[in-house]
């Protein structure tokens, strides 16, 4: 059932929006996509955008989805010379102490 690339890309993204728009199921999206069902309930769990104050924004919408997955994609990301502990810090993926 899995996919070759564990994260979902900008086009599947754009393709969940559209057929959830189109009010297919989920499963028949995870079956279309080659991806599990639980990996799309995720996706759209953790990135559906609701707003009790202007309830027609709400949905799934793939570009604010994808820039908020590069968001915290970047945070998660060892960055050259980033500071782990008191004394360390990363260089060139290797951890080097002071």
């Amino acid at each position: 059932m899995g996919s070759c690339c564990p994260h979902l890309s900008l086009e599947e993204r754009r393709k969940i929006a559209k057929w959830r728009e189109a009010k297919m199921p989920v499963p028949e999206i995870a079956d279309r996509m080659g991806r599990a069902s639980s990996t799309i309930y995720r996706e759209l769990k953790r990135n559906f955008f609701r707003d009790n104050e202007l309830p027609q924004l709400n949905g799934y919408h793939a570009i604010a989805v994808q820039s908020m997955y590069e968001r915290r994609r970047a945070i998660h990301r060892k960055q050259y010379g980033k500071v782990i502990a008191i004394g360390q810090r990363v260089v060139g993926g290797r951890v080097e102490y002071s």
